[in-house]
């Protein structure tokens, strides 16, 4: 795991529970509320169990849930309900899940179709608010290779070791927004993921206040990434910021290719180019890994740079982000073994 694993000690919120202690939770000994709503979906009429999330009701297969989960399977056994804590016949066990989270988890366990979390181009994309939710519960009771699956979702493409994987534009599985780079560092750190930290907290660094204000989740829950983890994107920020003004020298050093023809007439024109980039946007930025690809291209055109000039700032791009990818757990003082331009992609 990451180095120096930040402590509990702040407000907690549902990605901190842990199976042994949610299984104790969910044996209730209040009586069935008369306000239960059944959900649309997760109402099986020959079901024999009921699970209560809130103040809905899911009526599902005991027996299903056991074969999957060890967590659900002593629950059971260990459950003996009253008779004021069955409803319409079927035993209830009240987990401290919402209603939201529990069918996404639901939905794989009682699926329409084959069990899975790969998606083709042409199939919809999954909401961040699944994969958090079928992340988080198939760790909580239990299912590895659901979490399996689901982390795989966020490593193969987002939240991977590969700078060249990272780079490349992708029709994306997940619906991803910045913002929700708060949930997959409280993933990382509740899966013990540490590979999906530094791209996490780069990610967390360009929220600026917003990274305080939290990630308000489709269940009203508003996830906070550790005070540790807080800690370091505001420290990382400053280095980023020095870095994103070193890779632009290094980049845009205004040198000639050794294969350029005409080289006092590029020199010159890189030295303009060189000015341009450093008055620009991302020049000083957080957001030191976005490509400027673009700018070379647009400002080689517009000022008749010769191409193996151009070719030479496209490769010092790639080249400079990569060196600088290799050293982000440094920058966010977290160890991540096999993390580098030889890691291998996520299994």
């Amino acid at each position: 795991m990451a180095q120096d694993a930040p402590s509990r000690k702040r407000a907690r919120t549902t990605s901190d529970e842990q199976p042994t202690a949610d299984a104790s939770e969910t044996h209730s000994s209040l009586s069935v509320p008369g306000n239960l709503q059944r959900h649309e979906e997760f109402w099986f009429h020959d079901g024999n169990i009921i699970l209560i999330a809130r103040n809905t009701a899911f009526r599902v297969y005991q027996g299903l849930l056991s074969a999957q989960s060890t967590i659900f399977q002593d629950m059971f056994s260990s459950s003996t309900s009253r008779p004021d804590e069955v409803y319409e016949g079927c035993p209830t066990v009240r987990l401290s899940d919402s209603p939201e989270e529990l069918s996404h988890f639901l939905r794989m366990l009682f699926p329409k179709s084959q069990r899975r979390l790969y998606r083709s181009p042409d199939e919809p994309a999954f909401s961040f608010d699944q994969i958090f939710a079928i992340t988080r519960l198939a760790h909580k009771y239990g299912v590895e290779d659901l979490q399996k699956q689901a982390l795989f979702v966020l490593q193969e493409y987002y939240f991977t070791t590969d700078f060249d994987r990272w780079e490349v534009d992708h029709v994306g599985a997940v619906k991803l927004e910045t913002i929700h780079a708060i949930g997959v560092v409280n993933l990382a750190r509740l899966t013990d993921t540490p590979t999906m930290l530094p791209v996490g907290l780069y990610m967390c660094c360009s929220l600026e206040g917003s990274l305080l204000d939290g990630w308000c989740r489709e269940d009203d829950q508003v996830e906070h990434i550790y005070i540790e983890d807080t800690k370091r994107c505001l420290d990382a920020r400053g280095k980023l910021a020095q870095e994103a003004f070193t890779l632009v020298a290094k980049i845009f050093l205004p040198t000639a290719s050794e294969t350029c023809l005409r080289k006092p007439s590029c020199t010159l024109i890189l030295h303009v180019i060189f000015g341009q980039a450093v008055k620009h946007d991302t020049a000083g930025s957080a957001t030191v890994l976005e490509s400027w690809k673009s700018f070379i291209r647009d400002m080689a055109a517009a000022s008749g740079l010769c191409s193996p000039c151009t070719h030479e700032l496209l490769q010092r791009d790639v080249q400079e982000r990569r060196a600088l990818w290799d050293r982000l757990p440094e920058i966010f003082s977290i160890e991540v073994p096999g993390w580098g331009s030889h890691a291998p992609t996520a299994q």
